[in-house]
């Protein structure tokens, strides 16, 4: 009996310091995915509220939530910090919004492409939130919070655009002094076109565009994000 126990102990004790507790202690919200050194910030919109990172929850040792789950086997490494992913499964619904299919495959492939390489993490606590940083083998990124962003910290309030629907040019009025990078992405997810303007008001010439629906992405300093649905006539 007393070698029971002492063997359960030892197990007990494995699992707990096999690895940061905090891992475990917290569901992680994403905050932002790295990708070749770009910041791409996690989707807020209708459909998004929230990207989830949890480990494990059973049944599962890796849960990743967006529009679909993403799922995974789990082994640390604590002498280097790292872990490694197999068994990797992924749902397949499909994303009411053309916005979140794109950021979706970019945020899962992150790890499904590394399933034979070990990523990454490190977490890092200020006095009421603390941060996950899971780096890949290539250095591409996911960064996560242990607190729910709000939404409107990120939002470009004082963006203006108009007219929707356009014909020819958008008009982009832009009060938070900073440079703009628009990307423009089909009802297909495609990008199709790209370009910066200054923070002054600006036009960008649509006539090239078919008629049809087009998510329009700004993108600003300090992690301020705002996507436009505007229809093309």
């Amino acid at each position: 009996m007393k070698r029971i126990i002492l063997l359960v102990f030892v197990f007990l004790s494995f699992y707990s310091f096999s690895q940061n507790p905090e891992l475990d202690d917290n569901t992680w919200y994403l905050q932002n995915v790295v990708i070749d050194c770009d910041d791409h910030l996690a989707p807020v919109n209708e459909e998004i509220s929230e990207v989830t990172l949890d480990f494990f929850i059973a049944p599962f040792d890796f849960h990743s939530n967006m529009c679909n789950s993403l799922t995974a086997d789990i082994e640390f490494n604590d002498a280097n910090s790292t872990f490694m992913l197999s068994n990797i499964f992924q749902t397949f619904a499909t994303c009411g919004l053309a916005e979140n299919s794109i950021y979706e495959q970019m945020y899962f492939n992150l790890y499904s492409s590394n399933q034979a390489n070990p990523l990454t993490y490190n977490i890092s606590t200020n006095s009421d939130s603390s941060t996950l940083v899971v780096t890949a083998s290539n250095g591409d990124q996911a960064i996560y919070g242990s607190a729910r962003l709000h939404a409107k910290e990120f939002r470009m309030a004082d963006l203006k655009t108009y007219p929707n629907p356009i014909i020819d040019e958008l008009f982009i009025e832009n009060q938070n002094n900073d440079n703009l990078n628009i990307s423009v992405y089909n009802i297909n997810g495609q990008l199709i076109h790209s370009e910066s303007v200054s923070h002054e008001q600006s036009v960008i010439n649509v006539s090239e565009l078919k008629s049809g629906i087009y998510f329009f992405v700004f993108e600003g300093g300090n992690f301020k994000k705002e996507i436009r649905k505007i229809i093309k006539q």
